[in-house]
């Protein structure tokens, strides 16, 4: 803070001296009485003279048209952006006269990208950066490509802003300069105010840098139009397939591969028998089990009759 005005100070104190230097003194007209003239009609009485002689005489009718406003001489800034979807029967040949059509009017491709994915129909896209003047001549060549399905046009007007940044980078550029003069006045003699100086001089020229860019990408944006161009196919696109490779199979390749079918189709034997075992085994180990039961049943009753007619011969005895 104390940097920067510290620097105004300066500078302010440069341009009073500037604007207090003495003034040649015109000596003021004398009426024929021998009063002096005001100065406002002594003014008066000289830009009359001026005029008369600077403008030639005007003829009746002849009236002076009024010169253009700056605004209206300054190049207009406009940034176009484009996108064109075209459907195509060949996209080989689509890309060649697409090319033609770029060199044609001077374009040059930013980014390019093709799809050859079997099954699908090939497609590219492209981003172009034509120029403006060339910009309807290659639209429309890329619309003889094939059957447009999308043909866009969006413009944006940057000339305020563009104008607006040339003006201040002059200003700064003035400033800096100055900044650079006063810094030659003051030398190395008082080395604080040097160095105070010094980084307000960077600081400036930094700022200058940055807007010297922001003015380069604008002036780029509107002297080249970004175009982005989509070629697609109508049909697919099938891939050739590659030629069949007979080869000639050794005795050893041959029997190790029997040997492995052999042994796979063994453990899918196994597996399956195991399967159904699973699956039988409900199925056979109920009805077992009831047959089991129904023998210890029947095997304890006849144990039980056997000890009964036991028991009653010994009783008789």
């Amino acid at each position: 803070m104390r940097t920067s005005l510290f620097v105004s100070v300066i500078l302010m104190f440069i341009v009073g001296c500037g604007a207090g230097a003495p003034m040649a003194m015109k000596p003021v007209p004398m009426a024929k009485d021998g009063a002096a003239r005001a100065p406002e009609a002594a003014a008066g009485a000289g830009n009359e003279q001026v005029v008369a002689k600077a403008m030639p005489p005007q003829e009746p009718g002849d009236v002076k048209k009024p010169e253009k406003k700056a605004e209206e001489v300054r190049e207009r800034k406009i940034r176009y952006t484009a996108n064109l979807q075209v459907v195509v029967a060949d996209l080989d040949k689509a890309w060649e006269k697409l090319k033609t059509a770029m060199k044609e009017t001077k374009a040059v491709a930013a980014q390019e990208e093709i799809n050859t994915s079997p099954g699908t129909p090939r497609a590219g896209t492209w981003k172009v950066r034509v120029p403006v003047a060339q910009l309807d001549r290659f639209r429309e060549a890329v619309v003889k490509l094939g059957d447009v399905s999308r043909n866009t046009l969006q413009s944006e007007d940057l000339t305020a802003q563009y104008y607006d940044l040339a003006a201040h980078l002059d200003n700064r550029n003035a400033e800096r300069e100055a900044i650079r003069d006063l810094l030659k006045e003051i030398g190395k003699k008082d080395i604080k105010h040097y160095l105070e100086i010094k980084r307000e001089l960077d600081a400036i020229t930094d700022d200058i840098n940055r807007k010297e860019g922001q003015l380069r990408l604008w002036k780029d944006l509107t002297d080249l139009t970004t175009v982005t161009v989509q070629l697609q196919e109508k049909i697919k696109h099938d891939a050739p397939k590659p030629p069949d490779r007979h080869e000639v199979v050794s005795f050893g390749t041959r029997a190790e591969t029997t040997w492995q079918q052999s042994i796979d189709a063994l453990v899918t034997v196994a597996q399956g028998a195991a399967l159904v075992a699973i699956a039988l085994a409900p199925w056979v180990a109920l009805p077992l089990a009831v047959l089991a039961l129904l023998l210890i049943v029947a095997w304890r009753r006849a144990k039980a009759t056997k000890v009964a007619a036991v028991e009653s011969q010994v009783k008789k005895g």
